[in-house]
């Protein structure tokens, strides 16, 4: 396949993979729509409305060429080789020549510009995290001590959790209570363990808990 027909895509990026997919297909797309090529790629090919111009761009002379097409259409609707397939072919080649040559193999079975692009997209699209997903994992990269102060490492859990609870899910009181001491400084863990047992603690609330260890960093 030759892409000879399109000017070369901006930057030569290829799809790789899953790694660069939604930066390669935002590109991808911006560069296709200015090419008036896009509407290949979402499955509104030129025999389906054989008065306009395939594109997304808006441009006026494109009008004047209206007619021009239509006649052109009709001509070579009876032909074995029609101008929706010859535009479908270099639409085809032009995604061809984008992808990571381990990929290309793939793009070769297909006929339609469409049909590529949706293999591409179930292929390699990862779904964005939803915001539970990112809660979870800003409390689960939590780390004590990068926190300035046991303090700054309550402030930040707390903000976590709350952001969990926003989103839906939840973060329950012994969890809450094993994560800080995970995060407690050797000579607190020590304190803890001289003054209460751990039935103590998971009796007590836990602000009551958050309450205890700052009162334990003021002793400081």
């Amino acid at each position: 396949m030759s892409s000879s027909t399109f000017e070369a895509f901006e930057d030569n990026l290829c799809l790789t993979g899953h790694a660069n997919y939604r930066e390669w297909a935002k590109r991808f797309r911006h560069d296709c729509v200015s090419r008036c090529i896009w509407r290949l790629f979402i499955a509104e090919d030129i025999t389906s409305k054989p008065g306009r111009i395939v594109g997304d761009c808006k441009n006026p002379r494109a009008a004047s060429v209206d007619k021009t097409a239509t006649r052109n259409n009709r001509r070579t609707r009876m032909l074995p080789r029609t101008q929706a397939q010859y535009r479908a072919e270099r639409t085809l080649s032009y995604l061809h020549d984008r992808v990571d040559p381990a990929i290309r193999r793939k793009i070769q079975a297909f006929k339609k510009p469409s049909e590529a692009w949706s293999y591409l997209k179930r292929k390699y699209r990862k779904p964005e995290p939803n915001r539970l997903e990112i809660a979870q994992k800003q409390m689960e990269e939590l780390d004590p001590s990068a926190c300035a102060s046991l303090a700054d490492f309550l402030t930040q859990f707390t903000h976590c959790r709350n952001a969990i609870a926003t989103a839906g899910g939840h973060f329950l009181e012994s969890q809450s209570k094993l994560k800080i001491i995970s995060g407690l400084k050797p000579e607190h863990v020590a304190r803890l363990n001289r003054e209460i047992t751990f039935a103590d603690i998971s009796r007590m609330s836990l602000e009551e808990f958050t309450d205890l260890l700052t009162a334990y960093e003021a002793d400081d």
